[in-house]
């Protein structure tokens, strides 16, 4: 009976210990839970906070206006006031001297801002436009038509950046040094600066990632002009690689295929570099021929090359990553302007457009009265004259 007795006794312990138990885990779940849904109310918050300083809405807004209805082309635009027209987005982006103005597919005006710059360059995105006095010292940042970043350097501004991805790079002249690099984050705060002791820096590219930049430099060395370009890698300032250019004048450089493939084009070559690697792939030499003018578009690189004064011929030169299989085309005529596409080249001659496909076979013309310059977004082809753009629909 004692020994039944004890038993019970155990039991009953044994019991409470495991209610003890289990209410122990249910509190620590609950408190997981109760952790997990702070977490989550925070992130949320957190989110939307970022949601609504970031540029996510004004992308949204911006992706739909291209398909509100608007009055058509021509749009009246002074054609003598033109500086450039880009593709941002799917709208097209005009900027003149004064003002910059963003109109969709179907002519309707997006978006207009005057920026009162005396000689802008601009870098046009759906939502974000970077606009810069070259030779003067003011710089300027539009989410749409407002105002989001602004700055007055002390010093000259050379030449800036704006990468898809929101990074912001200002090269500058500098007190101690010939001149230098100011990078910033999406949210303009400062990130990255580099000082240019030797030559002085007349172009800066962004690839969309932000994680690295690349700076070209021009000096001369014992009255041979020398090229540089370098490349820098945020993560780590130790690594990086350059490249001396001699006896060549740096005219652009273009990011294509992520971060990796970075095209150099001077007077007298145009290079593939590996930036990753920090190695030249591939180069084109134009054979002493004068580079007349030229196009970055959409991974394909257009060069127009020869001596139309004198021999009244001019080469069309499309190349692909690689340089293999490179096409030609020759033009008699005036030449204006040129654009590539994955399917096709787009010649700009006085009064016509000729329509080249991808082997550089010319398939179409069309009369382009007083054209001056073009821009391509998707199948339509848009070009100024002397006080509108114009909008012509080109299908194989």
């Amino acid at each position: 009976m004692s020994q039944s007795k004890h038993n019970k006794a155990d039991n009953i312990t044994d019991l409470r210990q495991l209610r003890r138990e289990r209410s122990r885990k249910r509190a620590i779940k609950r408190l997981g839970i109760f952790l997990g849904v702070v977490c989550a109310v925070s992130g949320l918050a957190y989110g939307v906070q970022v949601f609504f300083q970031g540029n996510y809405v004004q992308e949204i807004n911006s992706f739909f206006s291209i398909f509100r209805p608007g009055d058509g082309y021509p749009v009246e635009v002074l054609g003598s006031n033109v500086v450039d027209m880009q593709n941002a987005g799917g709208n097209l982006a005009i900027v003149t001297k004064n003002r910059v103005v963003y109109f969709n597919p179907n002519g309707y005006k997006v978006e207009e801002f005057r920026h009162n710059l005396y000689n802008v360059d601009a870098i046009c995105y759906r939502s974000k436009t970077l606009l810069y006095d070259r030779g003067g010292n003011d710089l300027k940042v539009y989410n749409g038509s407002q105002l989001v970043f602004e700055q007055k350097y002390p010093k000259t501004i050379y030449c800036a950046d704006l990468s898809s991805g929101g990074n912001l790079a200002v090269a500058t002249r500098s007190d101690s040094h010939t001149s230098m690099v100011t990078v910033y984050n999406s949210r303009f705060q400062e990130i990255y600066k580099w000082y240019s002791a030797d030559g002085y820096i007349v172009d800066i590219c962004l690839p969309a990632s932000g994680n690295n930049m690349v700076a070209a430099t021009i000096d001369t060395e014992a009255g041979e002009l020398i090229s540089t370009v370098h490349i820098f890698d945020f993560a780590n300032e130790n690594k990086g690689s350059r490249f001396d250019l001699r006896g060549e004048l740096l005219v652009d450089m273009y990011f294509t295929g992520g971060d990796n493939s970075l095209y150099v084009l001077t007077d007298k070559k145009l290079y593939e570099l590996s930036a990753s690697a920090g190695a030249i792939l591939n180069s084109y030499d134009f054979s002493n021929r004068t580079l007349w003018s030229y196009s970055f578009d959409n991974g394909i690189i257009t060069l127009v090359i020869g001596d139309y004064v004198e021999q009244r011929s001019l080469d069309i030169i499309r190349l692909k990553p690689g340089f293999s299989n490179i096409q030609y085309a020759s033009c008699t005529d005036h030449f204006i302007d040129v654009y590539s596409d994955s399917k096709h080249t787009y010649l700009l001659t006085d009064n016509s457009l000729h329509v080249y496909s991808a082997n550089m076979e010319e398939i179409a013309v069309y009369e382009t009265p007083d054209g001056g310059s073009i821009e391509v977004i998707g199948e339509d082809v848009y070009y100024t004259t002397a006080d509108t753009v114009e909008k012509l629909t080109h299908r194989d």
